[in-house]
């Protein structure tokens, strides 16, 4: 201040510089604050200086007081498994604070700085066994002295449970229920089946977009034990397709009469690794093709079965039913034909002792050339006729049944060359 003659007044604001108000007993060029404490931290201050003509204020002060570091939350000691992440945290208070983490790793006789570890927490990742028993604590410094020293932690690590798992079979046909076994802990989760136990059952199965192919179906358990530490163990079971054997004729219909045949044939996926048998009302046939040709007296309910002979994973075609066409009609075959020809008409209710049917022939002027009882066994069964001695010309076949009643009539054309 420049010049003389000036009355001076110091002022204090503890809302920001809002408001001032005066000091007692502060009336000299100079102000002294004495023990300073922390509720005067950001207080402003200022000097009024005044005289007859005028009234001036200085531009403020304020006071900033720093607090020395103080611990209010201290670490706690921490529990892990093998390979868990964990942290020591502190909570302190002050001004300007840092941190310096130590380790003893001798039951805390001594303590050595930890590089890099200087913030309020410490994190320990993929914790080993070897850190067992290792005592964290931590160094609090700031702008005013002394700085002071956290109580230690203990870090106590558990060992992983050594988990085995095993599977009742480790090769299956797709479907074929497996059990799942696990030892090593105390419980047990299983995925992908969302399953809980040291035993489970499950279903390996192939993929339904590939049913010819085989999978391996992956099965994954986590053990934890007392400690609540965990380990993981996955166990495959593979499974095998079920062939899908297709069993068609060609023609489809396959309701017979004499004269016509059908081709019954098989097609299965996978089409390797397999042996396939024919069976016909649940008797095996003997046929190396994949295709076999049946006529009339073929009649039966037919199936393939394709054979696995390593893992039995065997599959069978749906049944494919060769039957009569129950017609009245009668058929004679070949016509023309030079003397020998077959004839069959269906025969009703035929029992175990059989029926009788009469076939006779007669020539264009009536006369009869051919008269035969027949015992009939079957729906349809075909009489074979051999006359080639007659001459050629048109002739009559007639059937009639055990009564003697007519059941149909023929013409038949004999033409030798």
């Amino acid at each position: 201040v420049n010049g003389s003659g000036y009355d001076y007044q110091w002022q204090i604001s503890t809302n920001g510089g809002t408001t001032y108000t005066d000091i007692t007993g502060a009336q000299s060029i100079n102000y002294s604050i004495n023990s300073v404490n922390a509720g005067m931290n950001n207080n402003r201050y200022r000097l009024n200086i005044r005289n007859n003509c005028t009234s001036i204020n200085t531009n403020a002060a304020t006071l900033k007081i720093n607090t020395p570091p103080s611990i209010s939350v201290q670490p706690s000691d921490i529990i892990a498994c093998v390979n868990d992440n964990k942290s020591f945290t502190v909570s302190a208070s002050g001004s300007t604070l840092e941190y310096q983490w130590q380790v003893s790793t001798d039951g805390g006789n001594t303590f050595n700085n930890i590089s890099a570890a200087k913030a309020s927490n410490i994190s320990l990742n993929s914790i080993l066994l070897s850190q067992n028993n290792e005592r964290y604590r931590v160094i609090v410094s700031g702008s005013c002295p002394s700085a002071i020293t956290s109580n230690s932690a203990t870090l106590t690590v558990n060992s992983l449970p050594v988990i085995t798992a095993n599977a009742s079979k480790s090769l299956v046909c797709t479907g074929t229920p497996v059990t799942l076994t696990a030892n090593g802990a105390s419980t047990y989760s299983w995925s992908p089946v969302s399953q809980n136990g040291s035993s489970i059952n499950v279903t390996p199965k192939v993929n339904p977009s590939s049913p010819s192919v085989a999978l391996d179906n992956v099965y994954t358990v986590t053990g934890t034990d007392a400690n609540k530490c965990s380990s993981v163990k996955t166990i495959k079971v593979t499974a095998k397709p079920i062939p899908v054997v297709t069993l068609f004729a060609t023609p489809s219909n396959t309701s017979m009469f004499p004269g016509k045949t059908v081709e019954l044939r098989y097609t299965s996926s996978p089409s390797t690794g397999y042996s396939f048998i024919w069976k016909k009302n649940g008797a095996v046939i003997q046929n190396p093709s994949n295709n076999l040709i049946v006529g009339l007296d073929d009649i039966g309910t037919y199936t393939v079965e394709a054979i696995d002979a390593t893992d039995n994973c065997n599959g069978v075609s749906s049944a494919l039913v060769v039957k009569d066409s129950i017609t009245q009609k009668l058929f004679i075959y070949p016509n023309p034909n030079e003397g020998k020809f077959n004839i069959s008409y269906f025969n009703t209710n035929v029992g175990s002792s059989g029926k009788q049917q009469t076939v006779t022939i007669y020539d264009s002027h009536g006369a009869r050339v051919y008269n035969k009882t027949f015992v009939v066994l079957n729906g349809y069964q075909v009489q074979n006729i051999s006359m080639p001695s007659l001459s050629s010309g048109v002739y009559l076949v007639v059937i009639n049944d055990v009564n003697g009643e007519r059941l149909y009539a023929e013409r038949i054309l004999i033409k030798h060359q």
